[in-house]
This record gives C-alpha cells, sequence and structure tokens, in this order.
C-alpha cells in the first residue's frame, strides 16, 4: 500500500495556494519538490530510486537500521547497486530518523499492511515510529 501525504504549508495558508486537485491526488506547485518516503523496502525504494534518478531530493526513512545501511552500501536485495549508488551520490539521503522527513512537499508511505484472518488490512505498521 502506498499513501502520499501532504504536509508543507497547510497551517500557514490555505491548500489552494500550495496544490491543485486533479483525479483525487494532489500535485505540487513547486519546480523542486523534496520528497519522503517511509519504507525502504521493495515499493519504498523503488519509489526512492525513481524519484532521486529523475532529479527529485529524495529522504527515505525506514525503522530497520540493517535495511537502511544495506541501502547506504548498495547491497538492497533486488536492486541493482549501481543504481542505488548513483542515486545516494546524487539526490537519496536514508535515514532511520522520522525528524528527517519534516520539511518535505509530500511523503508517501509504503509500508507492509498484511492482510488479517478476517480479510481486513493490518495497518499497525502505519502508525510505528
Amino acid at each position: 500500500m502506498v499513501l502520499l501525504l501532504w504536509s508543507r504549508g497547510l497551517e500557514e495558508t490555505s491548500l489552494s495556494m500550495h496544490t491543485q486537485w486533479r483525479r483525487g491526488a494532489y500535485v505540487v506547485d513547486r519546480h523542486d519538490p523534496v520528497i519522503g518516503v517511509v519504507g525502504l523496502d521493495y515499493v519504498g525504494l523503488a519509489y526512492a530510486l525513481a524519484f532521486s534518478l529523475h532529479g527529485f531530493r529524495v529522504v527515505g526513512v525506514d525503522v530497520d537500521d540493517e535495511g537502511v545501511e544495506a541501502v547506504r552500501s548498495g547491497d538492497a536485495e533486488g536492486f541493482p547497486r549501481e543504481v542505488i549508488e548513483k542515486a545516494i551520490d546524487r539526490y537519496l539521503y536514508v535515514s532511520t530518523d522520522y525528524d528527517d522527513l519534516r520539511d518535505m512537499d509530500v511523503v508517501f508511505i509504503a509500508v507492509n499492511t498484511p492482510t488479517k484472518p478476517d480479510g481486513s488490512q493490518d495497518f499497525h505498521r502505519c502508525y510505528q515510529h
């Protein structure tokens, strides 16, 4: 599951000054948005790499120290080392500190939401920090 959250400026001014509403998603009206990604497994890291390789500054945060260190060293399972290293060298910063997301323009939450026995989604990882 991936959620897109708006974080910057809502308390300061009206939403319409910062975004446009299009087909159910916020569009950031900045030329250089800073993007946060929570969860650096397959989905979150793929988003973080894609955005950073397209020139966006990205901060990726995960609670797993070993996973974050694997990304920093280019050893994240399922991703080519040269792609990770190129992103880290350019625009991608990874961390275990949620405070690093404080100044993001948008934040994607890409954490595991397994299905419970009753068929509903388990969102407890969305609330961990």
